[in-house]
């Protein structure tokens, strides 16, 4: 698919992206409840709300500096028709998968679902998918005690 528009870039749209999902990933925390529960013990919601805080400021400044860059460029050298790349918009799509089946099912099996797919989007060759549920059982259970045990959020 060939870019006709400056501003349709990955450079561009991935941000823009990212800022939709976190606003998706926002209005989802916030639907769980409060940040906090009795005693000051953080709740599942407030990694997702501390990402975002963190998170759309980030994203903002990248696409707002990357919109001046493609400006510069273009009054420079003009426009030069690229290419549309699917991978981020991929990983998007895998990333509202997680936060739809988080809300749905829950975090240990939409966080395993996530990383597997992971795994298998960044294999070349789709090979040992046995080895990668493995993996994917093991990063999950990682994740969790790192929740669980270390910033003490329950689920």
């Amino acid at each position: 698919m060939t870019i006709r528009n400056p501003y349709i870039q990955s450079r561009i749209v991935v941000p823009a992206v990212i800022l939709l999902f976190m606003l998706a990933y926002l209005a989802t925390a916030i639907g769980m409840g409060p940040l906090f529960l009795d005693g000051g013990v953080s709740n599942e919601n407030f990694f997702p709300v501390m990402l975002v805080i963190v998170g759309m400021p980030l994203a903002l400044k990248l696409l707002f500096d990357n919109a001046k860059e493609i400006k510069k460029e273009t009054a420079e050298k003009g426009f030069v028709p690229g290419k549309l790349h699917k991978t981020p918009l991929i990983l998007s799509g895998v990333t509202a998968l997680f936060i739809a089946c988080y809300v749905l099912i829950g975090f240990l099996p939409a966080a395993f679902i996530y990383v597997y797919l992971f795994l298998l989007f960044f294999d070349d060759k789709l090979r040992q998918p046995i080895r990668k549920l493995v993996y994917a059982a093991l990063i999950t259970a990682v994740v969790y005690v790192l929740y669980a045990v270390v910033f003490n959020i329950h689920f």
